[in-house]
């Protein structure tokens, strides 16, 4: 009877360390997938601002403004 006792605790040991290894190898794949997302980030922050900055004027509906002034010929004033 001590024999099955002995087995039942090394298989239900053996159980818990193979899911804490795997939770512990989950956890570091996860915190390696988002290590890489955010340097791929940082990386690619100047090149996001930029064109957000060239397509973002393409969006905005721009309306013909005409400005009406008088001018007058300032070559002959010294």
């Amino acid at each position: 009877m001590e024999f099955i006792g002995h087995i039942i605790i090394a298989i239900f040991v053996a159980l818990i360390l193979a899911a804490a290894l795997t939770f512990g190898f989950m956890l570091f794949a996860w915190f390696l997938a988002l290590a890489a997302i955010i340097s791929a980030c940082v990386l690619l922050r100047q090149w996001w601002r930029r064109w957000w900055f060239v397509h973002s004027a393409t969006r905005e509906e721009r309306s013909s403004k005409v400005i009406e002034v008088d001018y007058r010929d300032i070559s002959d004033e010294e």
